[in-house]
This record gives C-alpha cells, structure tokens and sequence, in this order.
C-alpha cells in the first residue's frame, strides 16, 4: 500500500511487470503577483504556495465492488499523511488519514492539465472563482477553460481548493481535487451561467479577502454585519 502525498512516482506492480507514473508534473507549483495592494493601501509582493493532493490522479473506492486487498498489492491502493494544520506544504509523518483512494488512469491523465492552470492563474490573477457548493464558506471553485487537444472546446478543467493565510506576504493554496467535465456541469456552469454572475469572485479578491482574516468570499461589509449581528445577539 502506497502511503504519501509527496511526489514520488506511483509505482503499479501488475501482471508480473512494472508501471510507473511520475507526479513531478505536480511538484513546485507557485504564483508570485508582485506589488500586491492589501486594505492597508501597503503593497506587498504575494507568494501563493500551490499544493495538490492525490486526489488528482485517484478517485473513491466503490463499496461492495472494489477489492481494496487486490488494489494494495498492485500499489492502487492510496493512503495519505496529514496535512500540517496551516501549513498545507508540510506532512505529518506520524499521521496518516483514514481515507483511502485508488489510483485512476483517467484521472492521471487529466491531471497532466494542472501546470496549465497553474500557469494560467499566474498570468491571470483575476481569474473569476465561486464557491462550488450554496453554503461552502472556505472552498473555492475556478477553471481551466481552454483545453488543449485531444479534449473537446467544451471541456473544462475545474480546480476546487482552499487558501490559507501564512502571514502578510504568503498564502497556501490546497488543491482539493481537479478533473475534467463539460460544460453542461453543475458546476462548470457555476462559473459560466449568467444567472450566477453575482456569486462570483475574481482570485484576487479571494487573496485579499484571506489576507485580511475573513473568509476567501467574505468582504469587508458583510464581515462587519455578522460581527454586529453576533453582538447584538449577545446583549
């Protein structure tokens, strides 16, 4: 059974041969937006940390038909370390999480996309973003619109994560998960349909929002009410 949330190669053992998948194409992604303005109107050069988790190359097991003894002899099977509380970028080697995964080919090969977002958001900080569920507070939903061949023009790459503020000048970005669907998707079209326009966030302001301690969808005014709102209610 494979236990990391490194970058190692995925290293498949089946049918007496040897097959390995490298994640390096994962590894050190970063974004740097210099001259970055907070509320304090002080200008900072931001460094927004980029950490995917296995859940770009695997996906859940199904109970009662996957044989999850046979996935660990071939090394499908996928265990992760804990991610250090707020620090998304440091493992918890005495941790391991109880969720198991299994690795997916059709997955892998979506995930051969994540540079290209990763590139995109550099080159596009304004990028608009949207809570991928009515309700989530903390994570965050964008896209890769534009895929390259072999993937159809409606194709969309989603990216669902969360950020975590490390201090004034640094910012975490988990990467939850990421895979492909088409545009008629529930929540592609949370990003695309016009009737969600006023839901939705540029990643700039997510980053603003984070480094100012409220939450990434989170603005000034509304942060404001719900403190009144919570005192109010204390009186």
């Amino acid at each position: 059974m494979t236990v990391q949330n490194g970058f190692n190669d995925i290293v498949l053992t089946k049918n007496g041969g040897e097959e390995r998948f490298p994640l390096k194409h994962l590894e050190n992604h970063f974004i740097v937006i210099p001259e970055f303005l907070l509320e304090s109107n002080q200008t900072v050069d931001l460094k927004v940390y980029i950490r995917p988790t296995n859940h770009l190359y695997s996906r859940k097991p199904e109970i009662g038909v996957d044989n999850l003894a046979g996935f660990s002899a071939t090394g499908e099977l996928l265990l992760r370390y804990e991610h250090a509380e707020g620090n998304y970028q440091a493992e918890k080697k005495d941790q391991i999480n109880s969720e198991k995964r299994i690795f997916c080919p059709k997955k892998y090969e979506q995930s051969i996309m994540f540079p290209r977002f990763a590139q995109f958001l550099q080159q596009n900080p304004s990028q608009p973003c949207i809570s991928p569920n009515p309700g989530d507070r903390r994570t965050c939903l964008s896209a890769l619109v534009k895929l390259p061949e072999p993937w159809n023009d409606n194709d969309l790459y989603l990216v669902i994560f969360k950020l975590h503020k490390v201090n004034i000048r640094e910012i975490n970005m988990l990467i939850e998960t990421a895979f492909v669907v088409q545009s008629n998707d529930t929540r592609a079209e949370r990003l695309t349909a016009n009737k969600y326009r006023n839901d939705r966030k540029p990643f700039l302001v997510l980053l603003r929002n984070v480094l100012a301690g409220r939450l990434p969808f989170e603005g000034k005014a509304k942060a404001a009410a719900k403190k009144a709102y919570k005192k109010k209610k204390k009186q």
